[in-house]
């Protein structure tokens, strides 16, 4: 998948805008997966692949330095 979906949000513009992730590797292009932040992690887990398989896997993406 050749889309970077990853965008930051600045609400005092109310604008959201596209980060550019040279390392954009994620496990997998998901849909419908569940999302946590803590300590400048966003993590990414389960939701729906593709071609709609259960995925059942986490990503962490660490919003400092624009690394999965």
């Amino acid at each position: 998948n050749t889309r970077n979906p990853i965008k930051i949000i600045d609400l005092s513009m109310r604008k959201m805008f596209p980060i550019n992730v040279n390392s954009y590797k994620p496990s997998a292009t998901r849909i419908n997966y569940s999302i946590a932040n803590f300590k400048n992690k966003i993590y990414l887990y389960g939701g729906m692949d593709e071609d709609n398989k259960m995925l059942q896997n986490m990503d962490e993406f660490d919003a400092m330095t624009y690394k999965f």
